[in-house]
């Protein structure tokens, strides 16, 4: 899963996951300002950048972070490897297939 986790993130960006945050805002399309999706806001507080890949939240320094940390920080139920299957799924990928634990496919 890693392997393909890696490509996920590497194609997506925040606009892709925006969806999921609890406010509902407009999708950022560029790096800059924008109203925080954590919350209600009369004025811009929380900014993007590096392509729309990473995030800041001036009103909330316990909110920053990647593409990953804002899936985590709007479904924080969701374990890790349901971040990971979502991400993977967004960006369109299939996750590879797990191996047995003595490293053989399965049937040989």
């Amino acid at each position: 899963m890693a392997e393909t986790l890696d490509r996920a993130m590497g194609l997506l960006d925040l606009s892709d996951v925006w969806e999921l945050a609890p406010v509902d805002r407009p999708r950022p399309m560029k790096d800059g300002m924008c109203l925080s999706p954590f919350r209600e806001e009369r004025g811009a507080s929380f900014s993007v950048g590096k392509g729309l890949k990473v995030f800041f939240d001036h009103g909330s320094h316990d909110f920053q972070g990647g593409v990953w940390e804002f899936v985590r920080l709007c479904r924080p139920d969701w374990s890790k490897r349901e971040i990971g299957r979502f991400l993977i799924e967004k960006a369109g990928l299939e996750e590879e297939p797990r191996l047995p634990a003595n490293g053989h496919e399965w049937g040989d």
